[in-house]
């Protein structure tokens, strides 16, 4: 959580007080609605929020790359230290197209149990 709290921080958007906050809870929000989506249980709320994340991190993440940071994206997973630009957005824009995608058309989502 410090190391993705100082992600937070690198973009200057959000108020010190809530960084902490959003670096502890916002893996669990993502992992968990992760989780139902795969099992299939409330697709659409789950989607909505998943689709809503990611429009959150489009939104940063161009503030970021017209604002001239030069930062880490604070991704999951990128040990790499994966920066934030036109590739990351293009990343989340497909992510977000695919969510649409299973948000209107739920009727046979792909998901490990049946309905």
């Amino acid at each position: 959580p410090e190391a993705f709290a100082v992600s937070i921080e690198n973009y200057r958007v959000m108020p010190v007080a809530l960084i902490n906050i959003v670096a502890i809870y916002l893996p669990w929000l993502e992992l968990i609605t992760g989780i139902l989506l795969i099992f299939g249980i409330a697709v659409k709320e789950n989607i909505a929020m998943i689709n809503s994340m990611l429009v959150l991190f489009i939104v940063l993440i161009l503030l970021a790359v017209l604002r001239g940071l030069d930062i880490d994206c604070g991704c999951f997973g990128t040990a790499d230290g994966q920066k934030v630009g036109i590739l990351k957005i293009l990343e989340n824009s497909g992510l977000l197209l695919a969510g649409v995608i299973v948000y209107f058309f739920d009727e046979h989502p792909i998901s490990i149990v049946g309905r």
